[in-house]
């Protein structure tokens, strides 16, 4: 059975940020490819949420799954859903992370 998706403030953010820099950046066709991953691995976690490995540097019981080898989305897992937390440019210092 399919777990509900929740895309917490964070996660949103940060879709719509890298959405708006793909879209001014590269173009309709490469931010179009990017919603469809992204799109295709909240459809995956749904029903297989324990496929993203387990974030090691934090205190909470907090996953990760690759959506692109540049972004990472970093999830929870709860009985009945799974919890967005946010999406992280791996391009950047690992200290930035806010999970």
């Amino acid at each position: 059975m399919a777990k509900e998706i929740i895309w917490n403030r964070t996660a949103r953010n940060n879709l719509r940020n890298i959405i708006i820099y793909l879209n001014s950046e590269w173009g309709e066709s490469v931010t179009e490819d990017f919603v469809v991953r992204v799109d295709e691995l909240v459809d995956t976690l749904s029903v297989q949420p324990e496929i993203g490995r387990i974030e090691e540097s934090t205190k909470k019981p907090i996953r990760r799954a690759f959506i692109t080898k540049h972004s990472t989305l970093f999830y929870t897992i709860g009985a009945k859903s799974i919890t967005l937390v946010s999406i992280f440019d791996n391009r950047q210092n690992p200290k930035k992370k806010r999970l």
